[in-house]
Protein backbone atom coordinates (compact mmCIF):
# COMPACT_ATOMS: atom_id res chain seq x y z
CA UNK A 1 0.00 0.00 0.00
CA UNK A 2 1.19 3.64 -0.93
CA UNK A 3 1.00 6.25 1.76
CA UNK A 4 -2.02 7.57 0.06
CA UNK A 5 -3.93 4.68 1.01
CA UNK A 6 -2.76 4.85 4.33
CA UNK A 7 -4.16 8.43 4.55
CA UNK A 8 -7.22 7.73 2.63
CA UNK A 9 -7.84 4.87 5.19
CA UNK A 10 -6.88 7.24 8.32
CA UNK A 11 -9.49 10.01 6.81
CA UNK A 12 -12.18 7.61 6.27
CA UNK A 13 -11.94 5.90 9.93
CA UNK A 14 -11.95 9.79 11.37
CA UNK A 15 -15.04 9.98 9.54
CA UNK A 16 -16.61 7.34 10.48
CA UNK A 17 -15.46 7.19 14.26
CA UNK A 18 -16.82 10.56 14.40
CA UNK A 19 -20.23 9.69 13.38
CA UNK A 20 -20.53 6.87 15.75
CA UNK A 21 -19.55 9.69 18.47
CA UNK A 22 -22.32 11.43 20.41
CA UNK A 23 -21.86 15.12 19.76
CA UNK A 24 -22.08 16.45 23.48
CA UNK A 25 -25.34 18.45 22.78
CA UNK A 26 -28.02 18.94 25.70
CA UNK A 27 -31.35 18.58 25.80
CA UNK A 28 -32.38 21.08 28.25
CA UNK A 29 -31.49 23.70 30.70
CA UNK A 30 -32.23 25.15 33.54
CA UNK A 31 -31.57 28.73 35.16
CA UNK A 32 -32.49 30.45 38.39
CA UNK A 33 -33.71 34.08 37.74
CA UNK A 34 -35.31 36.31 40.62
CA UNK A 35 -38.43 37.72 40.41
CA UNK A 36 -40.32 40.16 42.63
CA UNK A 37 -44.10 40.05 43.08
CA UNK A 38 -46.36 42.59 44.72
CA UNK A 39 -50.26 41.76 45.95
CA UNK A 40 -51.69 45.29 45.29
CA UNK A 41 -55.54 46.03 46.05
CA UNK A 42 -57.61 46.09 43.09
CA UNK A 43 -58.09 50.00 42.59
CA UNK A 44 -54.30 50.24 42.18
CA UNK A 45 -53.47 46.71 40.01
CA UNK A 46 -52.70 46.82 36.30
CA UNK A 47 -56.44 46.19 35.43
CA UNK A 48 -58.00 49.28 38.86
CA UNK A 49 -61.32 48.22 39.78
CA UNK A 50 -63.52 50.42 41.97
CA UNK A 51 -67.26 49.45 42.55
CA UNK A 52 -69.52 51.61 44.47
CA UNK A 53 -72.78 52.01 45.02
CA UNK A 54 -75.02 55.26 45.75
CA UNK A 55 -78.85 55.58 45.54
CA UNK A 56 -79.43 51.85 43.93
CA UNK A 57 -76.63 52.26 41.56
CA UNK A 58 -73.30 50.24 41.44
CA UNK A 59 -70.76 52.36 39.61
CA UNK A 60 -68.52 49.82 38.46
CA UNK A 61 -64.87 52.23 37.00
CA UNK A 62 -62.29 50.37 35.42
CA UNK A 63 -58.88 51.75 34.88
CA UNK A 64 -56.28 50.70 32.36
CA UNK A 65 -52.62 51.06 34.16
CA UNK A 66 -50.61 48.50 31.84
CA UNK A 67 -47.39 50.10 30.30
CA UNK A 68 -47.80 52.87 27.80
CA UNK A 69 -49.63 51.85 24.12
CA UNK A 70 -51.44 49.18 25.87
CA UNK A 71 -55.11 49.46 24.73
CA UNK A 72 -58.06 46.97 26.63
CA UNK A 73 -61.45 46.15 25.72
CA UNK A 74 -63.28 45.48 28.42
CA UNK A 75 -66.60 43.69 29.98
CA UNK A 76 -68.67 44.22 32.75
CA UNK A 77 -70.99 41.80 33.52
CA UNK A 78 -73.68 42.08 36.35
CA UNK A 79 -77.00 40.21 37.08
CA UNK A 80 -76.95 38.92 33.43
CA UNK A 81 -76.52 42.87 32.17
CA UNK A 82 -72.71 42.88 30.35
CA UNK A 83 -71.58 46.88 29.37
CA UNK A 84 -68.47 46.86 27.45
CA UNK A 85 -65.87 49.40 27.31
CA UNK A 86 -64.07 49.66 23.78
CA UNK A 87 -60.41 50.88 23.51
CA UNK A 88 -59.11 51.80 26.89
CA UNK A 89 -55.85 53.40 26.51
CA UNK A 90 -53.12 53.45 29.29
CA UNK A 91 -53.78 55.77 31.84
CA UNK A 92 -57.84 56.14 30.93
CA UNK A 93 -60.78 54.94 33.35
CA UNK A 94 -64.10 54.24 32.70
CA UNK A 95 -67.06 53.74 34.36
CA UNK A 96 -70.35 52.17 33.60
CA UNK A 97 -73.72 51.66 35.71
CA UNK A 98 -75.99 48.92 36.74
CA UNK A 99 -79.43 49.71 37.85
CA UNK A 100 -80.64 46.35 38.05
CA UNK A 101 -78.73 43.88 40.88
CA UNK A 102 -79.19 41.73 43.76
CA UNK A 103 -77.08 42.57 46.65
CA UNK A 104 -75.55 38.08 46.48
CA UNK A 105 -74.42 39.40 42.30
CA UNK A 106 -71.27 39.65 41.18
CA UNK A 107 -69.00 41.66 38.90
CA UNK A 108 -67.57 39.80 36.45
CA UNK A 109 -64.62 41.89 34.49
CA UNK A 110 -63.47 40.46 31.14
CA UNK A 111 -60.70 42.21 29.56
CA UNK A 112 -58.29 41.98 26.92
CA UNK A 113 -55.62 43.63 24.76
CA UNK A 114 -52.47 42.62 22.43
CA UNK A 115 -51.07 39.38 24.23
CA UNK A 116 -53.29 40.67 27.51
CA UNK A 117 -56.26 38.70 28.93
CA UNK A 118 -57.53 39.80 32.60
CA UNK A 119 -60.53 37.90 34.27
CA UNK A 120 -61.99 39.08 37.45
CA UNK A 121 -65.18 37.81 39.37
CA UNK A 122 -65.75 40.08 42.51
CA UNK A 123 -68.51 41.00 44.99
CA UNK A 124 -70.80 43.71 45.32
CA UNK A 125 -69.55 46.00 48.17
CA UNK A 126 -71.54 46.50 50.93
CA UNK A 127 -74.39 48.71 51.09
CA UNK A 128 -75.66 47.65 47.79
Amino acid sequence: MTWRRYLLLVVALLVAGSLITPTAGFSSAAADRNVDVAVVSDDEAYLGIQRECSDNTLQVTVTNRFSAGTTLDVDIAVNGTTKTIDDLSSGESQSKAFNAFDTNDTATIAASGSGISVHLTRSLPTGC
